[in-house]
């Protein structure tokens, strides 16, 4: 049989469990907090990086552009080396250019190749900071129970009064006879 208890051990123990779910929630707060400057940081991040991506993706098409361009004239060059078999003294000095707009093409085209392979381990660096659907998921969790309907609680020693009553337990009148 467990001894009764007394209003003042009952207060108590509620006063203590008040205290444990309000430091709780302080902990559980401040993590949240935490969590939301983190991803306020990671979101500048990500939108410098996009713009910065925007931005090299456009000098790329440009690059792009450019090496059609070459590549045009790379395809005349070609053409003229062929002819320049029967006119090689006329023609010798377009092969050397000829040459030389190649070499140009290849090493922009290995440039292009490592800025491509660069801007690809940014793009992966960056997706991997993304925060992912349980970090989502559990930051709306979070945020539902901080929006949760709080109950007000009397402080100890103030002038309200409690609706909780201590009363002796009624006999039943069979078990007093």
């Amino acid at each position: 049989m467990q001894p009764e208890m007394t209003f003042a051990r009952a207060l108590g123990e509620a006063r203590q469990i008040i205290v444990q779910q309000s430091n709780r929630i302080k902990s559980d707060l401040e993590k949240i907090i935490a969590l939301q400057d983190t991803i306020a940081a990671q979101s500048t991040t990500i939108s410098q990086s996009e713009r910065v991506i925007r931005e090299q993706a456009a000098k790329l098409s440009g690059m792009e552009e450019q090496m059609r361009a070459l590549s045009v004239k790379l395809e005349e060059a070609t053409t003229a080396c062929k002819q320049a078999d029967a006119i090689i003294d006329r023609q010798g000095k377009r092969l050397t250019e000829a040459t030389a707009i190649s070499a140009e093409l290849e090493r922009k085209a290995v440039e292009h190749a490592q800025r491509v392979s660069t801007l690809s381990a940014k793009i992966e660096e960056l997706q991997s900071h993304l925060p992912t659907r349980e970090d989502e998921d559990a930051l709306a969790a979070l945020a539902s129970l901080l929006q949760t309907k709080k109950v007000s609680v009397p402080a100890i020693g103030s002038t309200a009064k409690s609706p909780m009553r201590i009363t002796t337990p009624k006999v039943h009148p069979a078990v007093a006879a």
